[in-house]
Parts: structure tokens; sequence; C-alpha cells
């Protein structure tokens, strides 16, 4: 066997493998889109598919929140050829009545500092450990002094955050304003994943009912 030949198996190969690649992962998203879609039907929420030039995601909805889990293309190409994909999911709402307090949980990294950047408004913050126990290793909790704990520690939502995979752990900001969820850098594509996130946030959203 000459070596063109070689040459034109390995291609020929290398092809179908990559073609392969590409209907399995097409029929992996066409799956989760239907069955996030269905989903959406069973809970009354709008459900949107995102498809734009340079974004793609899931938008889902109701009158009192939004959930957008969305990437999207930035940028030039990079060195190495691969593009510069930015992704994130964000859940936000508004009080039905405004907040009292202002409280941020947020995934605790080395040094104690949460994973986002805090803006200047919550310099005022200070740490509050809740139970469970375990909770403070995990997250760093930051509330004023107006929060009443018994009202956090009363609702399911300390167990919820416990039982979050180690990965992609949400940031909740929840001030007199509104609520914001944010996973960033992940985009949720999988019905599993939606729902928990929005079962955290109607939970947080009944705090203040």
């Amino acid at each position: 066997m000459d070596d063109l030949t070689s040459s034109l198996i390995v291609v020929g190969v290398t092809g179908v493998v990559v073609a392969a690649i590409f209907f399995f992962t097409h029929q992996a998203k066409a799956r989760n889109q239907s069955a996030i879609r269905e989903m959406a039907l069973q809970h009354g929420w709008t459900y949107t598919n995102i498809s734009e030039k340079l974004a793609w995601g899931t938008r889902l909805s109701t009158k009192k929140w939004e959930l957008v889990a969305r990437s999207e293309s930035v940028g030039q190409v990079g060195d190495s050829g691969s593009s510069n994909i930015q992704s994130d999911t964000r859940f936000t709402a508004d009080w039905e009545t405004p907040l009292e307090y202002t409280l941020l949980i947020g995934p605790r990294l080395s040094g104690g500092s949460p994973g986002l950047f805090l803006p200047p408004e919550f310099a005022r913050l200070r740490e509050i450990n809740p139970n469970p126990p375990g909770l403070s290793v995990d997250y760093l909790c930051l509330a004023d002094e107006r929060l009443d704990l018994q009202v956090l520690t009363r609702s399911s939502i300390l167990r919820q955050l416990s039982d979050w995979p180690d990965k992609n752990r949400p940031l909740i900001i929840m001030k007199p304003s509104g609520l914001e969820i944010t996973v960033k850098g992940h985009r949720m594509d999988k019905p599993e994943e939606l729902e928990r996130l929005i079962r955290l946030g109607e939970s947080i959203l009944s705090l203040n009912n």
C-alpha cells in the first residue's frame, strides 16, 4: 500500500468519525431541547429556543420570573483555532413586595471570597453562618443586619444548596429591587439542571410572599 492510498484511508476514516460525532451530538441536543419543551408545557412555562447568528440557548419564563441559559461567540478566533465562547445561566425575578434586606450567597473560593467580584454596594454586608454547618464550607453567605436568619433556615433553600452538584454552584443575589441567580461559565442545557435552578428560584421567591 503506497503513501497516497494510506493517506486517503486516514482522511476517509477521520471524516467518518467526525461526521458520526456531529450526528450524535446534534441528536443529543435535539433530545434535550424536546425534553425541555415538554417540561415547560407540563409546568405552564413559556419556552423559547434562542437561535441567533452568534448566540444559542434556552429561555423559560412566567409572569413572575425569567431564566435564560445562553452561549455566545464573542471576539476573534483564538490562536489555537478555537472560538471564544461565553456561557452563563441566569434566573431573574422581581419581588411582589420590596425585600427589606440584602443577602448574597455565592460559591466560596480559597481565601473566603465568593465566585464573583463583589460590587461596592455589598461592602457593608457581614458574613453569616446558617445551618447546616457544612454549607459554610462550600458557600459564603453575606447579609445586612435586617435579615431574620430564621426566615432562611426554616426554608428549603439551604438544603437545596447543600445538595447542589459541586460543579457550577450558583451565585444568589437578593436585593430590595429583585432576585438574581447566576451560574457563570455554564449554559444549562439539560431539563434536570434547569428544573433544579427554577425550583431554587421559586423557593427564594416564596420567602417574600
